[in-house]
């Protein structure tokens, strides 16, 4: 659907005492090796046996991407949230800084700072403690929104990050990653200007959705109150997934509104595959960060929903009930594009979704789906709903950019149900031990 080192010692504002954020899944690596041994193991058995263990084996490693990771100082080199399971809720919002503020890179950087601050502060808080202080010197207690204080932290997810407009008003472009482009325009956009871009990015996450309203609330009051005449709302997105709670199994991939499993083939947090498709080597700022990619797509459900389940699993090429590949029998099973049906036709169709965007024909490009689903309700009959697409990468050059020109060039069959409306492309920095994020950009 369209398309994964040290700091050095900062200036500037004091430090802020951190907790590293819960991490998931560092055991996937593990979980390989003990598997490439049992296949070993039993690479004499019959060949049922074989088969049956390649599906456990399937499921280890699908589950050993939702196991928590006490590594810790790793996680503190990541993104905040990166390395954390996707929450139930989420919302994302970007920012504009006003015209005032861009009159001069000095003005401009101190309102990025600010705001950069703030946020990262609030994203200190929700890694330690289950509601926001009420003290009004570090955080007005009116920006908090009081249905969710009593709640416990619920998986919050706080992550700031930074738009390449960001860098120009700052008069640090020339610290602009060769890897952080913009994109080109692509046939089957019909952008909304109002939905797209932005200097600035808060993505919040949390398993229960009043606990993230109340941190939403308190980034959109300080930014009324403190920031009112130098940043501004530019657009927001709220979404769900479904909660671990209505699971059957946890450890399943969740669905979108089309039915089908969202970010199946994504690499396996902390494993070498990840780490080179997910995080970014340099430069000294973006050291451990990531790229992100942000595209709304609205989704033609009335029509979606017309034709047959047969159908619809042809055009994105798994199976609604498994997950799995045609061809294969479950989700975790890899894609093979040469399986063939018995009359001979390939099992997943020519302009498949899953074919036209697999690294086979791709250059071997990956991201890390970390997406929402959207529901504005109904508008004049029709359903305003879709996906609040997330792709997080180390190069967005190598990543979201040849899959999405295989997608439009090669007539994905989804584009005939999807809408892109909204796209937005951020910086998003590694926290590490910098008194805010970004701090290593804005201070150098």
């Amino acid at each position: 659907m369209g398309a994964a080192e040290e700091p050095q010692e900062p200036s500037g504002p004091p430090r802020i005492a951190r907790r590293s954020l819960l991490g998931w899944s560092g055991a996937a690596g593990v979980a390989g090796l003990a598997a490439g041994g049992a296949g070993g193991f039993l690479a004499g058995r019959r060949q049922g046996d074989d088969a049956a263990a390649a599906d456990a084996e399937a499921d280890d490693s699908t589950r050993a991407r939702l196991t928590p990771s006490d590594d810790h100082a790793s996680v503190r080199r990541l993104p905040m949230g990166l390395g954390d399971r996707i929450p139930a809720f989420g919302t994302v919002l970007a920012f504009d800084l006003s015209p005032a503020a861009r009159r001069a890179p000095d003005q401009a950087r101190t309102a990025a700072i600010d705001f950069l601050t703030h946020v990262s502060r609030l994203a200190d808080h929700a890694a330690t403690a289950s509601s926001f202080p009420t003290d009004r010197d570090t955080l007005d207690p009116q920006a908090t929104a009081a249905a969710s204080l009593d709640l416990r932290p619920a998986s919050l997810q706080i992550t700031p990050g930074v738009g390449a407009s960001l860098l120009a008003a700052c008069g640090v472009e020339h610290q602009r990653p060769e890897a952080f482009i913009d994109l080109p325009s692509f046939a089957t956009d019909r952008l909304d200007p109002g939905l797209s871009h932005g200097d600035l990015l808060v993505q919040v996450g949390a398993e229960d959705p009043l606990k993230m309203s109340g941190v939403v609330q308190a980034v959109m009051s300080y930014v009324r109150t403190q920031l009112r005449d130098s940043v501004r709302l530019r657009w927001s997105r709220p979404g769900f997934r479904n909660t671990a709670a209505a699971s059957s199994d946890p450890a399943t991939t969740s669905r979108n509104l089309m039915g089908h499993r969202d970010g199946t083939d994504n690499p396996a947090l902390r494993t070498p595959l990840w780490q080179i498709s997910v995080q970014a080597q340099s430069p000294g700022w973006m050291t451990g960060g990531s790229y992100l990619v942000a595209r709304q797509i609205l989704i033609d459900l009335d029509a979606w929903f017309t034709h047959p389940e047969s159908g619809r699993d042809k055009v994105i090429g798994r199976s609604t009930a498994t997950g799995a590949a045609l061809g294969q029998h479950r989700e975790s099973q890899p894609v093979d594009l040469s399986a063939r049906r018995s009359d001979g036709e390939p099992a997943v169709p020519a302009h498949a979704h899953i074919r036209l965007a697999s690294p086979q024909n791709t250059g071997g490009a990956r991201i890390y789906r970390r997406s929402w689903n959207f529901d504005d309700g109904y508008r004049d009959g029709r359903r305003r709903a879709g996906l609040m697409f997330l792709a997080w990468q180390a190069d967005i050059r190598l990543g979201f950019l040849p899959i999405q020109h295989a997608l439009t060039r090669h007539n994905d069959a989804l584009n005939r149900f999807t809408t892109h409306i909204g796209s937005a492309v951020f910086a998003v920095p590694a926290r590490g031990d910098d008194a805010y994020v970004g701090q290593r950009l804005l201070e150098a």
